[in-house]
């Protein structure tokens, strides 16, 4: 059976298993580590999800002339070089599947398994990785935040959404989303804080938050899915106020039993001012 025929009718586990194999097989490739959501030992992965490897080598230039499409005997949707330091390649299959490479040094391979719990040794040719090492996602759960961290947060919530509904009030759309992109970036980080939280540190959020939705509170989350507002006036409001008011519950319930201290006057005096800025456009 030829790269084609191997790589465009059997499934998808086969073809790892292939890919595996044949990389295993090069000289170069010295370590081969399985990393992401399909080895995660307390989650299933849906079947979108993508494959990854980190391959360590020592002779890194072998990647200048390598082609992926002759590898895999098929034409590739994608195939590209995402970053050089390390390199980073994302592969995009006829399939469907998504593949992606991570090749650096063999000593900064273990040096990121150190750090990433959620890796499994495929191929060790030199022995560099301990035999009794545990895969878990334990690395990747939301851990005990930084309070002084944490301090800091409403107050740059606040300026993201002060100058958001300042961009509002002149009618420039674009410049109130980036505002808005910017302060739910603060948002997320207070409430997979307080989720977490709520959970004793024990959960995986998962890459993207695509777990939060299982953790949260049906009311919060939806409030949080409607941060995500369409560039038009009425609904970037609704996405302004949405923030705040999803800001405060989590930013409250952090409050309780630590040393967090939830800005109320400041909370309360800028939702002031924003709803009468709302109320002066209608």
């Amino acid at each position: 059976m030829d790269g084609q025929e191997r790589s465009e009718t059997r499934r998808p586990e086969e073809i790892v298993e292939w890919i595996e194999k044949q990389l295993g097989g090069m000289d170069q490739v010295r370590l081969l580590v399985r990393a992401g959501r399909w080895i995660n030992p307390a989650a299933t992965a849906d079947k979108d999800s993508p494959y990854s490897w980190w391959l360590g080598s020592r002779d890194l230039d072998f990647w200048r002339d390598f082609s992926f499409e002759i590898f895999l005997g098929q034409p590739l949707i994608q195939s590209s070089l995402l970053s050089f330091a390390p390199l980073r390649f994302r592969l995009l299959l006829p399939n469907r599947m998504r593949l992606d490479f991570l090749v650096d040094q063999p000593d900064a391979v273990v040096k990121r398994m150190e750090i990433d719990s959620l890796t499994e040794v495929r191929v060790d040719k030199d022995d560099r990785v301990m035999e009794d090492r545990v895969t878990s996602d334990i690395s990747h759960r939301t851990k005990s935040p930084d309070m002084e961290e944490l301090r800091l947060l409403p107050g740059n919530f606040f300026r993201e959404m002060s100058d958001m509904a300042f961009y509002l009030q002149g009618k420039e759309l674009i410049p109130a989303q980036q505002a808005l992109d910017r302060g739910r970036k603060i948002l997320l980080r207070l409430a997979e804080t307080a989720v977490a939280r709520s959970n004793g540190y024990s959960i995986n959020l998962g890459e993207d938050l695509r777990n939060v939705g299982a953790y949260m509170d049906p009311n919060q989350y939806e409030s949080l899915q409607r941060t995500y507002s369409n560039t038009d006036m009425d609904n970037l409001w609704d996405a302004l106020f949405q923030s705040c008011i999803l800001f405060r519950k989590v930013g409250l319930a952090i409050d309780q039993g630590t040393s967090f201290d939830y800005p109320r006057k400041l909370d309360v005096e800028m939702m002031k001012m924003f709803r009468q800025i709302w109320k002066e456009m209608l």
